[in-house]
């Protein structure tokens, strides 16, 4: 049995110092009291939480003729390394196969659907444990959009069979109008994919929802604006929640105006400081459901020989950061609504069982943190891109150790065994 002793554990939202008890993977108890073990973790001064669960990423993508650096694997340690404990990943359109092997951290996928998508697949992926879909309202060209018609179809089958469909929300006339009307080598992601192309496709997305009944999960949402009007409808009865990253709380686009600007190219792209601003009001005032990253890892070099915003790689390596990032933001005495974002959150929309908290009977995924001097932030162990988007912040604390599935995973800088495996979702 595995024992985490004098820690100030986080449950239930608040820290308690007691101890942890872990066996065959499973808390089996959390008590003060000194209880047998073969193997003892000494917690004393440090802070232990949830494993960070990262519903949103791209660890290994091949977008049109760039692809993503590393690989699954390397990004998995690189994750585990900053106290991600689970992933989730995307099976592309046209695919159906997907990885099952050992890793070094819990992954599940969410289904891309394109064009010429067969519902009634969705069976099919909902019995492999597959059981959310990923829709775009962009990217009409490389026949990833659904148009409307199909969206509304999508939806009804998601409703039946009780999955849940993500939606990325951008207009894609609005951002192909605004394509070609740029010369080769010309303009910015932010003039090209305008606030109003997300804010509206939201609000189309949130009618579709509200109308079909079905469970909808707004992506990246990069707009206070987009988050009003994702609440409103809530109001009214539809079942929409929604995510934000990093880079749309903590970054802005002045970044994109900069001499190295094409590092800091996503979509959607950084928006104004004032809307980073009012993105983290909100998400301290609780009126965002959870915290992703939308990490997806290009190399420094081929970002930066690529300027054209017509044909570049986008987006911004994020998973290693964001949890010292928000820790920062929330601060010890809130660190609970953190966790609830990162950890307890995405496990309830997504169908991962028994993982996002620590409570009796539920998987030891844990990470202790020590406090530590305040430290601007560095590139993370196992990082292939060869650039930090985040240095200008700091973290009080550090990631010391990563318990997952009850095993030890990760200590002070070392990675061992492949503890982690492919977690099948309910419905």
């Amino acid at each position: 049995m595995l024992k985490i002793r004098n820690g100030n554990v986080l449950i239930n939202g608040k820290f308690r110092k007691t101890n942890i008890y872990a066996e065959k993977g499973i808390i089996r108890e959390i008590t003060p009291r000194d209880l047998a073990s073969s193997e003892t973790i000494d917690a004393f001064g440090k802070v232990v939480i949830p494993g960070i669960i990262d519903p949103h990423v791209h660890f290994e993508l091949q977008q049109g003729e760039f692809k993503t650096s590393g690989d699954f694997e390397t990004a998995c340690k690189m994750a585990l390394s900053r106290g991600v404990t689970t992933v989730i990943d995307y099976i592309p359109a046209g695919e159906s196969d997907f990885r099952k092997e050992p890793a070094f951290i819990n992954y599940s996928f969410h289904k891309v659907v394109g064009k010429g998508f067969n519902t009634k697949d969705i069976i099919r992926f909902i019995k492999a444990g597959i059981s959310s879909f990923k829709a775009f309202t962009t990217y009409g060209k490389s026949g990833l959009m659904l148009d409307d018609g199909n969206m509304l179809d999508l939806m009804a089958a998601v409703k039946k069979h009780n999955a849940v469909i993500e939606v990325h929300c951008e207009n894609d006339s609005v951002i192909e109008h605004n394509m070609n009307a740029l010369s080769p080598g010309a303009g910015s992601p932010d003039s090209a994919r305008p606030p109003i192309a997300e804010i509206e496709a939201v609000s189309r997305m949130c009618l579709f929802a509200l109308n079909t009944g079905a469970r909808t999960h707004i992506v990246h949402v990069s707009c206070p604006e987009s988050i009003g009007v994702i609440k409103e409808y809530v109001k009214r009865g539809a079942a929409v929640t929604c995510e934000t990253c990093p880079q749309y709380v903590f970054l802005d686009d002045s970044l994109l105006h900069g001499p190295e600007w094409p590092l800091y190219a996503s979509c959607p792209p950084l928006r104004s400081a004032e809307r980073s601003r009012k993105m983290r009001e909100l998400l301290l005032k609780g009126s965002i459901d959870m915290i992703s990253t939308d990490h997806c890892s290009f190399e420094k070099e081929l970002k930066l020989k690529h300027t054209d915003v017509r044909n570049m790689p986008y987006g911004i390596p994020s998973a290693g950061y964001s949890a010292l990032l928000f820790l920062e933001l929330f601060g010890m005495k809130r660190a609970g609504t953190m966790s609830f974002l990162m950890s307890r959150n995405p496990a309830a929309v997504f169908g991962i069982e028994k993982r996002g908290l620590i409570k009796k009977g539920y998987w030891a995924d844990l990470v202790i943190l020590s406090p530590c001097s305040k430290e601007k932030l560095d590139i993370p162990p196992y990082d292939t891109s060869g650039y930090c988007p985040f240095g200008a912040f700091s973290s009080s604390y550090a990631v010391e150790t990563v318990i997952v599935n009850g095993f030890k995973a990760f200590e002070r800088g070392t990675v061992f065994t492949k503890n982690g495996s492919f977690l099948p979702r309910t419905v």
